[in-house]
């Protein structure tokens, strides 16, 4: 009995490790270091292993014409070439129409979300050249220098999840499932060895969420307003804002009812100097605190203003501790 439970236990292992492809090792990041050494362990497990079957649908999706263009635009990043905003959004959509593996979902705002329905996964492409954003007006403005603007996704969406687990919240908060990274740089070059915690080496990918029936400030506001009335319910967007969530724009609501969590990029003045830093996450909580009192403004209704005005004052009193 013990030998047949060793032999199911070896074929049980063997077929997880057969699932998974081994991409190349990135060079560590500073950023990784700020996080909790369990936080750093699964993003880098994340990174390292990819679901064998999505990486080879995932690879011939891009390993084309159009598909490479796609992946040259993101590696361009800083140049002419790459997806700056507002060149880039008419240019994405040219490019993924001519690609039968692919789809755009939704509109390009800071990153496009392209569906590769052979893998079942949603893929985030960032727009946004490195160290530059464009405003509403179309003014390009050099704000941050943040080489893994999107790629620090998964490093909120780990720290997020683990916090629900801990409050044991997670039934509660709908996330994307199973995030990862994708080694895309392999596709234009297959010898490459030094990868880095980059935009340019790895896209986030994930499962995609059921669809957002909030999908603007009008429609967030009139879900937000009854769901914060619950005591509980307060308590879950505290979770979340401890976890790093830093506007009320990372939020949705599944047609069912249930909050989402559906962004996880840093903000726009986020640094490789103050990423992840104690002074940062507390001045993000502070912004998202800010914006959720302001949202939820109903002379009818304080007590929620309340709550959150008061942790807000606090999220502020402890970056100011920092300076």
């Amino acid at each position: 009995m013990k030998k047949l439970f060793i032999t199911l236990l070896a074929s049980s292992i063997l077929s997880t490790a057969c699932a998974m492809v081994k991409q190349p090792e990135f060079q560590d990041a500073e950023v990784l270091s700020r996080v909790d050494s369990i936080i750093t362990t699964e993003v880098k497990k994340r990174m390292n292993y990819f679901p064998r079957d999505s990486s080879e649908k995932l690879t011939k999706a891009f390993n084309c014409k159009e598909g490479k263009r796609l992946l040259w635009r993101v590696r361009g990043y800083g140049s002419p070439q790459g997806f700056l905003l507002p060149e880039g959004e008419g240019a994405i959509k040219e490019i993924v129409r001519q690609n039968d593996k692919i789809a755009l979902l939704g509109e390009p705002i800071d990153h496009a979300r392209i569906l590769i329905p052979s893998a079942k996964n949603e893929l985030l492409l960032p727009l946004l050249s490195n160290g530059r954003r464009v405003t509403d007006s179309g003014e390009v403005q050099v704000t941050y220098g943040c080489e893994y603007n999107m790629l620090s996704s998964l490093i909120l969406w780990t720290q997020i999840k683990n916090a629900l687990e801990r409050k044991k919240q997670s039934y509660m908060v709908e996330l994307p499932d199973d995030m990862r990274a994708w080694n895309h740089s392999k596709v234009l070059h297959p010898t490459l060895k030094q990868l880095h915690f980059s935009d340019l080496d790895f896209l986030i990918t994930h499962k995609p969420l059921s669809p957002n029936a909030a999908p603007t400030k009008t429609d967030l506001k009139e879900h937000l307003t009854p769901y914060c009335k619950d005591e509980g319910n307060r308590e879950i967007l505290m979770t979340l804002a401890r976890a790093g969530v830093w506007s009320y724009g990372m939020l949705g609501f599944a047609e069912d009812g249930q909050l989402q969590v559906r962004k996880f990029q840093q903000p726009d003045n986020t640094t490789p100097e103050n990423s992840m830093t104690p002074e940062k996450l507390a001045w993000n909580r502070h912004a998202f605190l800010t914006g959720l009192v302001g949202l939820l403004n109903n002379p009818e209704d304080t007590e929620a203003q309340s709550f959150f005005k008061d942790e807000d004052n606090k999220a502020l009193a402890e970056h100011r501790s920092y300076q």
